[in-house]
């Protein structure tokens, strides 16, 4: 196939095509001989399915409101407007948006002892207990997550023994992606082997559906055929498509949605004895046999 950009034909597989190209297929035997090419071999049965290729993202923010006490380090810093939309797809963020302030005050979090809070590694004694090498039972060592004090500051007010109660939005911007390719008429092995085929290079445009029933074939046909391209089924697989996209992200309010669905078109060949062959065509138009 030429360089330029592939058109509908160039894609859909054929028994005369895979002849042409020379492709072979051969089925190993359990003896450890091969039978018969099956490219020139005449098939019993014939259908024709198309895989769906499906590249999903969504983004997005889940806004909750929430009660919480600040220092004054922090309010200073503290976000007062919503937060831009990430510009990464696949990013998670947690922003707290400040509303409302109240009065600053002492920290009830540490009112015991202003600015300090029990060390939660050693548990306010200042020493951790391991166990010797020589086998003599545990030794205590000081700890080091308060140096021995067996207190750290107050991770509320930052160890200045005030704070003040805020109302604020609790943001969270979460991007989820799924890309995965559905045909159920396929063994795993079958469709391990055809998901490298059509990954190898960007799907064709031509190769691109929507999610509801299109008009296939010549322009003075008006019914729309339910779910096949170019007399390729995919039903079975559209039905997985809207399940997984129904799924996809969660709660939250989208921000940002993109989505791509191909329909990569392949023939499955039945012959005497349970043997089958299925054939498809890469972006390039080359042929491809998985037995």
């Amino acid at each position: 196939m030429s360089e330029h950009a592939p058109d509908v034909t160039d894609l859909l597989p054929s028994l005369e095509g895979a002849k042409a190209q020379h492709l072979v297929a051969r089925v190993p035997a359990y003896w450890g001989l091969l039978w018969p090419d099956l490219v020139q071999k005449r098939p019993v049965a014939e259908k024709r399915l198309a895989a769906l290729l499906l590249d999903a993202h969504v983004m997005r923010r889940v806004v909750r409101p929430v009660r919480a006490l600040m220092s004054q380090r922090d309010l200073e810093t503290a976000a007062r407007a919503m937060p831009e939309v990430p510009a990464q797809d696949d990013v998670e963020t947690l922003t707290t948006v400040v509303r409302e302030v109240g009065p600053l005050g002492q920290c009830p979090n540490c009112a015991m002892e202003p600015g300090l809070e029990t060390c939660s590694i050693c548990g306010g004694t200042g020493t951790v207990e391991v166990s010797s090498t020589l086998g003599s039972g545990p030794n205590g060592l000081r700890c080091m997550g308060c140096a021995g004090r067996g207190s750290v500051p107050c991770s509320t007010c930052r160890g200045t023994g005030r704070a003040a109660t805020v109302d604020a939005l609790s943001v969270a911007d979460h991007g989820v992606g799924l890309s995965h390719l559905y045909a159920p008429e396929l063994s795993l092995a079958a469709l391990d082997h055809f998901r490298a085929v059509v990954r190898a290079q960007p799907p064709p445009k031509v190769l691109e559906v929507g999610l509801e029933a299109r008009l296939d074939g010549a322009a003075y046909r008006s019914a729309p055929v339910p779910f096949s391209f170019h007399g390729h089924d995919y039903a079975a697989g559209m039905k997985l498509v809207r399940g997984a996209l129904a799924g996809l992200g969660g709660e939250g309010e989208v921000l940002r949605s993109r989505r791509a669905l191909h329909a990569w078109p392949y023939l499955q060949l039945s012959y005497p004895g349970g043997r089958k062959l299925v054939l498809l065509r890469d972006a390039t138009g080359r042929h491809h046999a998985i037995v």
